[in-house]
């Protein structure tokens, strides 16, 4: 981010992505930026500005932050893996959770 006037003012944290990106569209909707230039002061693409701005018209500054980091669902339980379990319990109603997860 190369934005002179954020980078100054002390109210800002360039490390804060929703007062990052609501200043970008602030700037370039409010100050008549060119999009462009409002983009690359803020270490955007041009396209990412048009995004941003409407995430925050449909939903406000908390459509802009990210979600929790990592995977969404779980990764080791497969359709394949789970028939395997469903075909063991079936066969072994009693079998417990641990010899199935060994």
């Amino acid at each position: 981010m190369v934005d002179e006037v954020f980078l100054a003012s002390p109210f800002w944290d360039a490390r804060d992505v929703v007062q990052v990106e609501y200043e970008m569209v602030r700037r370039v909707r409010g100050d008549k930026v060119p999009v462009a230039q409002g983009a690359r002061a803020f270490g955007h693409r041009r396209q990412a500005v048009y995004e941003i701005a409407a995430a925050l018209d449909a939903g406000g500054p908390g459509t802009v932050v990210s979600g929790k980091p990592g995977p969404k669902g779980p990764t080791k339980l497969t359709d394949e893996v789970m028939g395997s379990v469903d075909a063991w319990r079936s066969t072994e109603p009693a079998i417990a959770a641990r010899q199935l997860a060994a």
